[in-house]
């Protein structure tokens, strides 16, 4: 009896992992969140902070992404995530830019060297009147496409207490906002450069967070700590983040790692 399967690849960004399915190979009726369970996990699937989705659409180089975190639910949007699906897609089609269509908005994306993306990100929402029971965190509520909560904090903070906390803290105080959300601890560096660590919805502390960065970024320049464009630091490598008039655009590593096929 053959067992049937279907292809996948992994993929890493600053030590973020993905494992990427093209969606057309499972049957209609998967459920995804017990696959994306199956599969992120790290001893009895292939393992990953994320699994991806993609879907070709009928237009010229423009396809359909869902993110689903390792304890099975969706993300809007995932800023490593897309420059690594946007990395394979590319090179699986020898082209140098598309279009990925996510819950979060529409991305374009751009090889900028052999493994280097960019990704353009519609105008962020902010908001700096947030209270989540610390002044001294300087919190600013950022939607990059998903939402975040960003606090400016000192190197010694105890963020692997506040992290889980924040995660649903923030609806508890402003019923308006997600019931969870990504959390993101800055710290200022130097004029045009940031610390960061961030606890993600679905996946703890990650080695880096791309929607993270966008978000502090947006934070910083809210804050007054930013005038200009700037670099974001985290735990797995470096981000750029430039602001093109409404846009904004995130420049980072994307790599392949490997390609196999997984039985249903």
């Amino acid at each position: 009896m053959r067992i049937q399967t279907f292809p996948f690849m992994k993929a890493c960004a600053l030590g973020n992992d993905f494992v990427m399915v093209p969606g057309s190979f499972l049957p209609p009726d998967q459920e995804f969140k017990t696959l994306s369970i199956r599969l992120a996990d790290r001893r009895y699937g292939i393992g990953c902070d994320q699994v991806i989705y993609w879907y070709e659409l009928d237009s010229p180089h423009s396809w359909h992404v869902r993110f689903f975190n390792a304890d099975g639910s969706e993300a809007e949007s995932c800023g490593n995530g897309t420059r690594c699906v946007a990395k394979f897609l590319m090179d699986k089609n020898n082209i140098d830019s598309l279009q990925l269509q996510t819950l979060g908005g529409v991305l374009q994306c751009h090889l900028l060297e052999p493994h280097q993306v960019s990704v353009d990100y519609p105008p962020p929402f902010y908001d700096c009147t947030v209270d989540i029971g610390f002044v001294k965190a300087q919190p600013v509520y950022v939607n990059v496409g998903n939402p975040h909560l960003v606090c400016f904090v000192e190197d010694n903070f105890d963020d692997k207490v506040w992290g889980p906390l924040l995660e649903t803290r923030l609806h508890q105080s402003h019923s308006g906002y997600p019931e969870r959300v990504n959390v993101g601890f800055a710290t200022v560096v130097e004029g045009d450069i940031l610390n960061l660590r961030v606890w993600e919805r679905g996946a703890g502390f990650t080695p880096a967070c791309g929607t993270g960065a966008c978000a502090a970024a947006v934070a910083a320049r809210a804050r007054g700590f930013w005038k200009g464009d700037g670099m974001v630091r985290q735990q797995g490598g470096d981000l750029t983040l430039r602001f093109l008039q409404d846009r904004l655009v995130l420049e980072g590593e994307a790599h392949l790692v490997y390609r196999g096929d997984y039985p249903l």
